[in-house]
């Protein structure tokens, strides 16, 4: 049985967007939001002449870059585990 939606507002430099996601999801989707958020101030700070969209793309790309850079020394792991496996399978 899949959980029920419900519908969530989230505030977005200052514009609602509403949102429908599962119960368990919605603090997270509220973090996400507060974090977009912080991230769009930040770039404003450095780069005010960038319009409100742009400001959002570029808070956007930049998390994203985060999120991939935390990633990568557990791609990295997963695929000397990887290489791990297939030398022993070889071995065989």
């Amino acid at each position: 049985m899949s959980a029920a939606l419900i519908e969530q507002k989230l505030l977005i430099c200052g514009r609602e967007y509403r949102l429908r996601c599962r119960v368990h999801e919605q603090s997270y989707l509220q973090e996400a939001a507060r974090l977009l958020n912080e991230q769009v101030v930040s770039v404003r700070k450095g780069n005010g002449h960038l319009s409100q969209e742009q400001s959002i793309v570029l808070a956007s790309l930049q998390i994203a870059q985060m999120l991939m850079q935390q990633q990568q020394p557990q791609l990295q792991n997963c695929q000397q585990q990887l290489d791990n496996l297939i030398l022993l399978l070889e071995q065989r």
